[in-house]
């Protein structure tokens, strides 16, 4: 099972209209296609064909993650009610771990924190239910995520220090994601020589995985502290390099987002032809975002967009992106989502403690039931004792009368 996704702040990219597949890709489409409307597929197998499905086709669209994500759990918890045998509820199980990590996983990137949230705590506490450390892994890393983008760097520390320590116990492909996001929270601290050093380890695995999505996302971070210390000239070589890879890759909000980042330092630039350059990266980026729904993106891209107009001369256009801007902010750092995340966490640690506690008084109880059981044994066998040494005595005291 692929359990899915790394969940990488505001960077993976996802693409809003249908794209080309490859033909190993589309193959393996209609091999999964030819599963799903077989009604003599099992569920376990039509569960995971599923999850497999939409890991294809999210690129094209995020919310199969959601749609497919739904089957793939509905399947697996009807299935489960079935008390399937022990083998057959364990690959269950990690295809509800894999469905609700995906779901919360589209759910954040939506925006959606509460929902997203919900998900992740659900596919984590399957995850721990079973040991499943990939699954505790990259829950985690994904709580830690939600954390880092309300600004809450402790509590984001914690968490991908803690994934960064299960996916060393996994292997180099899933350390080179916890590195990436080490490496945000230490660029967010200002700590940029650490920032950079975390993302050339993570570039390094990337390259030598051939993860070319890996690669492009380790560019653009790079980009992204080169351009916070406002070394622009290191910053737009990452960015155009970032840009062509996910050009190459169809991979729509990769695009949007480059394009953003190169617009923000065409904007600082200032100069006539800069801020040419910068209306004409932004304005894509933001089609870009507002066609996929991406909030960070858009976020992002409105911002500069109001500061380009607004040096230009255009008030009222520079003003329309500033709304925009504050509205897509609000949404995302609202105090109700930031009261949800709080929630969420509690819950978890009280469900959490319960089940310890639970487990802890079953087995208590089965210790007293084995203690009643023994001395039920005990007493039994005492008496029968007993009872033998009774009929042994009136045995001998007959024998001596008839003597």
């Amino acid at each position: 099972m692929k359990y899915f996704l790394y969940a990488i702040f505001f960077l993976i990219s996802f693409q809003g209209q249908a794209q080309d597949f490859s033909a190993e890709q589309q193959k393996e489409i209609d091999s999964l296609n030819t599963l799903i409307n077989n009604s003599n597929t099992p569920d376990t197998a039509l569960a995971k064909a599923y999850v497999e499905l939409s890991l294809i086709l999210y690129v094209s669209n995020i919310d199969t993650l959601i749609s497919l994500g739904l089957k793939a759990s509905n399947i697996a918890n009807e299935a489960l009610n079935t008390d399937p045998d022990s083998s057959t509820k364990m690959v269950l199980l990690k295809i509800l771990s894999d469905a609700n990590g995906n779901i919360g996983y589209a759910f954040n990137n939506k925006g959606d924190i509460p929902t997203a949230l919900k998900y992740f705590h659900k596919g984590l506490k399957v995850d721990e239910e079973i040991g499943y450390k990939l699954g505790i892994a990259t829950a985690v890393n994904n709580l830690g995520v939600i954390y880092f983008n309300q600004g809450d760097t402790s509590k984001a520390l914690e968490y991908h220090q803690k994934a960064l320590k299960l996916r060393e116990e996994i292997g180099p492909k899933q350390i080179a994601y916890s590195l990436v996001n080490l490496g945000l929270i230490y660029d967010l601290r200002k700590d940029f020589a650490k920032a950079i050093e975390f993302y050339e380890k993570s570039l390094k695995i990337h390259e030598e995985n051939e993860n070319r999505k890996g690669v492009a996302t380790n560019l653009e971070l790079m980009g992204f502290t080169y351009d916070k210390q406002a070394d622009y000239t290191k910053a737009i070589e990452c960015y155009q390099k970032s840009l062509q890879i996910n050009e190459e890759l169809g991979a729509k909000v990769g695009i949007a987002s480059s394009l953003g980042y190169l617009g923000g330092v065409y904007t600082k630039l200032g100069t006539e032809n800069g801020l040419a350059l910068a209306k004409k990266h932004l304005q894509k980026s933001l089609e870009l975002a507002q066609e996929v729904g991406y909030p960070s993106l858009i976020i992002r891209a409105s911002k500069n967009l109001s500061i380009v107009y607004e040096k230009k001369g255009m008030g009222m256009k520079a003003l329309e992106l500033h709304k925009l801007y504050t509205k897509m902010k609000d949404s995302i750092n609202s105090e109700a989502t930031q009261k949800s995340t709080a929630q969420q966490q509690a819950k978890y640690e009280y469900e959490k403690q319960k089940v310890l506690d639970d487990a802890e008084n079953d087995k208590l109880l089965a210790i007293e039931q084995e203690k009643k059981k023994k001395q039920q044994i005990l007493t039994g066998a005492t008496a029968v004792g007993l009872g033998l040494v009774i009929v042994f005595l009136i045995f001998v005291f007959n024998r001596l009368r008839v003597t």
